[in-house]
This record gives structure tokens, sequence and C-alpha cells, in this order.
């Protein structure tokens, strides 16, 4: 079974959302390739297909504190939501 992870990248003070934020995704235990993209112009970002795993988040945009998350995995039901506040 695959699973998804889909989120959305805010600005803390203006909860307005973030676009063109660098979103990057890799695998914790094991080697994998960097997954990168772009949040989109309601600072959303989505991720297909992946395999069941803890995953290290990491997002970056200019003018803002860098946000990592190391406990993302996705759920049961295939797919993780996450709201993020820069």
């Amino acid at each position: 079974m695959k699973f998804s992870i889909l989120g959305k990248v805010f600005d803390k003070t203006t909860n307005k959302p973030i676009k063109e934020a660098i979103i990057t995704l890799n695998a914790e235990n094991r080697f994998s390739k960097d997954i990168a993209q772009l949040t989109n112009e309601l600072g959303e970002f989505k991720y297909y297909d992946l395999d069941q795993d803890t995953y290290v988040l990491t997002i970056i945009k200019e003018g803002y504190k860098q946000y990592k998350s190391i406990n993302v995995s996705p759920i049961e039901a295939g797919v993780e939501e996450i709201l993020v506040f820069l």
C-alpha cells in the first residue's frame, strides 16, 4: 500500500499561505534521495506514492526560520495532513 503526505504552510503572523517555500522530504532510517518541491499559491504541498516509513520534512523560505520535523509518518488511512506556521 502506498501513502501520501499533504500539507499547507502559513505565515504565523498574518495566517496567509506562503507560496514557493522549498519543501524537502527524506526517509529517516534509510538512504533515499531528497524529494523537493515548492508550495503552490495556496501554500500547499503534496507527496504521493510514498512507502510507509518515517520521514524528515524540511521547509525553507527566505525571510523565515527553517522548519524541520523528524517524525512525519503517513497514517494508516493512507494520508497524513500537516499544517505548518513559519
